[in-house]
């Protein structure tokens, strides 16, 4: 009798709300959202939980929280339970390339691969403001793509960091930390920065009390970003080009990647990307 194929177990989970965020696509996102500290999202809860805010009562006298979330915004894991992924055991991790660019693989369980058999992200925030009222949590060091599912919150604990350093490892082919490369401005931009400004969704929103140092914040916040991305960042870049466009809130940011400087911003919109580089690529 032939043995009964294995099937996984399953089970339903609710979502909580919705991580809102400066990032309309992957590109860009870092790798660890304190990474970009100056970043900034804010988390919804959903309507079925608003009633009475009960939900968040306390939250507020936390300097961090652990977010839970769906990968559910990356472009690959609508198909995360297929037949064909599911059990997919090996993925090839960017940092894993050779001299001749082939990536080797790596066991899912042994990478940080959104692409899983379950893809649940889970990321640490620092808490900035909680609106009971809205039901609504403002966070910052960000690195969720804009409109993903969130499942849960639980508040950070000291005990949850590892107490000696020196019993850290982690394998080889990881890099070791590094600081992130120096961003310079055009011109251009940084007068398109001052004009764009009013456009963007984060900058300023409820969290904002003092409104007179919003744009070096703003700056700030971008400069992480591009000087965070690493050579394998590549999901924006054209194939032998120097320049790349990263969407940031509701701006397009027109860098070259050689020098991490910044050419010219214009405003997000859906296509309007490939119009910021072309005039990005004649400054």
């Amino acid at each position: 009798m032939a043995e009964a194929e294995a099937v996984p177990e399953t089970y339903e989970l609710a979502r909580i709300g919705t991580f809102l965020s400066c990032f309309p696509s992957a590109f860009g996102c870092p790798r660890q959202g304190l990474a970009a500290p100056s970043v900034r999202g804010r988390i919804q809860l959903a309507k079925w939980m608003q009633g009475g805010n009960h939900f968040l009562s306390g939250l507020e006298a936390f300097s961090h929280i652990w977010v839970t979330f769906l990968f559910d915004k990356n472009k690959h894991s609508s198909a995360s339970f297929s037949s064909s992924s599911f059990l997919k055991p090996t993925v090839r991790p960017p940092w894993l390339a050779g001299d001749d660019g082939r990536r080797g693989t790596r066991g899912v369980f042994a990478t940080r691969s959104p692409h899983r058999p379950n893809p649940l992200g889970l990321t640490l925030c620092r808490l900035d403001y909680v609106d009971h009222d809205a039901a609504t949590v403002y966070v910052s060091g960000v690195d969720v793509i804009d409109g993903s599912a969130v499942l849960d919150i639980k508040p950070y604990h000291p005990v949850d960091s590892v107490a000696k350093t020196e019993d850290l490892r982690f394998a080889n082919w990881l890099p070791e930390p590094r600081a992130s490369a120096e961003v310079t401005w055009s011109g251009q931009a940084l007068d398109e920065l001052l004009s764009l400004q009013k456009l963007c969704q984060f900058y300023p929103d409820s969290r904002d009390q003092c409104l007179e140092e919003l744009l070096l914040f703003l700056r700030t916040s971008i400069e992480e970003v591009i000087g965070g991305l690493t050579p394998q960042s590549r999901q924006s870049k054209k194939e032998n080009s120097n320049y790349w466009v990263m969407d940031f809130d509701s701006l397009s940011v027109v860098f070259r990647s050689e020098g991490r400087r910044l050419l010219r911003l214009c405003e997000y919109k859906a296509g309007s990307a490939k119009d910021c580089q072309r005039s990005g690529c004649r400054s």
